[in-house]
């Protein structure tokens, strides 16, 4: 069986996101989907289900920047 997320499960989640270890910008993000998390778990759910039923994940989100930082 597939297994689907609930908007409970976003809730929880958003809910331990942690700004201070983010950029400045994430930080203003973080900080809107913890103060929004009722009003989003519901769609953010729902893209979610929707991606895993039909095997799509669009590849905007297939990106990620990653900068190495060494380490003195």
């Amino acid at each position: 069986m597939l297994y689907l997320t609930d908007p409970n499960e976003i809730i929880d989640i958003l809910k331990t996101l942690k700004p201070q270890n983010s950029s400045w910008h994430y930080h203003l993000i973080t900080k809107f989907l913890k103060l929004n998390s009722l009003s989003i778990a519901n769609p953010i759910s729902k893209i979610i289900k929707k991606s895993l039923e039909t095997g799509i994940f669009p590849d905007a989100l297939k990106i990620a920047k990653l900068i190495p930082i060494d380490k003195e």
